[in-house]
């Protein structure tokens, strides 16, 4: 459960990081 959702976290940080770079 908690790999699943730290995958999720990662995956929204690096959204997030990606917009806020570009």
């Amino acid at each position: 459960e908690n790999l699943e959702y730290d995958r999720l976290l990662t995956l929204l940080e690096g959204d997030n990081t990606a917009s806020e770079e570009v």
